[in-house]
């Protein structure tokens, strides 16, 4: 087997990041020049770039230098998938536009017109008048609520100072009928 010193060894593995370095360079132009829809480039094109990596630069670069060169994929990728969806979301039809251009022409006549604004004022006088009757309604059932208990909590009051007189009364003449036993 070929034995190799430690230079060489160096030498090899910086071979091997130089080549995956222009290797991404090369990929990176071809697919800003080449720019396929949306759809592809969120998933056919980078899956690609992982998958077509010689060998022998991987196995070689992957531990002295896999920090930077993951970092450099994957803000690739990020900034693929952020412009395919921001494509996406600008390409997508806003269906709740209104077509002001093809509205069909007005065919009413003025005297038509007034007709309906007239009838409008009508039906809505009308409801103005029957909401203003429930309310008035509401205001005397209410008001009729009120006066009842109001009476009711007369009553209790003259029921408990009638209460209260029976129980001096009864007390007055315990009182009285005991002086009488003395």
């Amino acid at each position: 087997m070929y034995k190799t010193s430690k230079n060489e060894e160096v030498e090899l593995v910086l071979l091997g990041l130089v080549g995956y370095s222009n290797n991404i360079q090369q990929r990176t132009l071809q697919s800003n020049q080449q720019t396929p829809p949306s759809r592809w480039r969120s998933h056919g094109v980078h899956r690609a770039r992982h998958r077509h990596h010689p060998r022998s630069n991987r196995s070689s670069h992957s531990r002295s230098n896999s920090g930077s060169s993951s970092y450099s994929r994957s803000s690739t990728t990020f900034s693929d998938r952020y412009s395919s969806k921001n494509r996406r979301k600008l390409n997508q039809p806003k269906v709740y536009q209104v077509d002001l251009q093809n509205k069909p022409p007005d065919t009413q006549t003025l005297e038509e017109q007034i007709k309906q604004i007239e009838q409008e004022k009508q039906r809505l006088e009308k409801e103005r008048s029957e909401f203003l009757l429930k309310q008035q309604q509401q205001l005397t059932i209410l008001q009729e609520r009120d006066k009842k208990d109001q009476e009711a909590k007369e009553f209790e009051r003259q029921m408990e100072l009638e209460k209260q007189k029976a129980i001096e009364a009864v007390l007055s003449a315990a009182e009285e009928a005991r002086k009488e036993v003395e």
